[in-house]
């Protein structure tokens, strides 16, 4: 059970004014009667799994306090988006490869360019020069490039899912 706070009880009531009671139970997958009671302010706690279900509709209602900004700001890891006119010749999911791929750990790097080297022909292969990639980076691109279509959206998966795992990893150190 979590405590209803000013903050929360505001945002709710501001929620309605833009939301019907039957809509947001709608959204949220909550009851009325439940909603109802909250608009009433006559519980003081909610289960946690209710509030849950709740914030993702009142979370731009909720003004943040000075203090309470820093915490809730992630903290960034791995470098910055990049930027540039060289992204203007890549589509979205060689964009998604190249950020992806250049977050993975050294061993997960060669993992990959293996499995996409394996997965190609080597005559199919043209490999691309782009000045701003670094040359492993222009390499996983041009083997990227070379797999057959139909086969691409697996493999840049798994590399995404390797990368979101290796974020994971590296937030729990924080």
């Amino acid at each position: 059970m979590k405590k209803i706070n000013d903050d929360i009880a505001k945002a709710f009531e501001k929620c309605l004014q833009a939301v019907s009671l039957g809509e947001l139970s709608k959204r949220t997958g909550v009851g009325k009667k439940t909603l109802r009671r909250f608009s009433d302010r006559k519980g003081k706690y909610a289960p946690s799994d209710t509030l849950r279900q709740i914030y993702p509709e009142i979370r731009r209602y909720i003004l943040l306090k000075e203090a309470e900004v820093n915490e809730v700001r992630p903290v960034r890891i791995g470098s910055a988006p990049r930027m540039g006119h060289y992204l203007d010749d890549l589509n979205s999911d060689e964009k998604v490869l190249i950020d992806t791929f250049s977050s993975l750990r050294k061993d997960d790097r060669r993992a990959f360019t293996a499995d996409f080297t394996d997965a190609v022909r080597k005559e199919d292969v043209v490999m691309t020069e782009i000045k701003e990639l670094s040359s492993e980076e222009n390499n996983i691109l041009s083997l990227f490039r070379a797999i057959k279509a139909e086969y691409r959206e697996e493999f840049l998966m798994n590399v995404v899912d390797c990368a979101v795992e290796e974020m994971k990893k590296r937030r729990k150190e924080f």
